[in-house]
């Protein structure tokens, strides 16, 4: 974590050696840290520090889409720049989510919902063909 805190601090986001192993250190020490967070134990500041990451992994993808477009607009160079950055990310993605993929979602569940028969399958590791026969079996039954 420490290396990753250095070259951040050390060079701005479009250096060469940030675009190669810069980033590659960046990723590895928020990684660590996770990893760190995850094993701690329950303790008095564990759930102020887990329940944000878990929140952010609930909008990661539409923070993963957007985070480019924000790049663009966010001037490089310096940390507080890569802090706006970050702030920027999470906070448009998370407007973005609520805006457009869980009404997205909603919508396509509307439409096409789970049947629960397969949703139940998923899980149990008897394949697919013994619950296309639990499903023919319960139309049978309705029908």
């Amino acid at each position: 974590m420490a290396i990753a805190l250095a070259l951040m601090l050390a060079f701005p986001l479009e250096h060469p050696i940030m675009r190669t192993i810069g980033l590659t250190f960046v990723f590895l020490g928020f990684g660590c840290l996770l990893a760190k967070v995850i094993d701690w134990g329950p303790g008095p500041y564990s759930l102020q520090i887990v329940k944000p990451l878990a929140a952010v992994g609930a909008y990661s993808y539409s923070i993963y889409l957007w985070h480019i477009s924000i790049s663009r607009l966010v001037p490089q160079g310096g940390p507080l720049a890569f802090f706006a950055y970050l702030v920027l990310c999470v906070g448009v993605g998370v407007l973005m989510a609520a805006l457009i993929e869980y009404p997205g979602l909603r919508l396509r569940e509307r439409f096409f919902p789970v049947h629960k028969t397969v949703m139940s399958c998923v899980g149990e590791g008897n394949g697919m063909d013994s619950c296309a026969e639990d499903r023919r079996k319960e139309l049978a039954v309705t029908m």
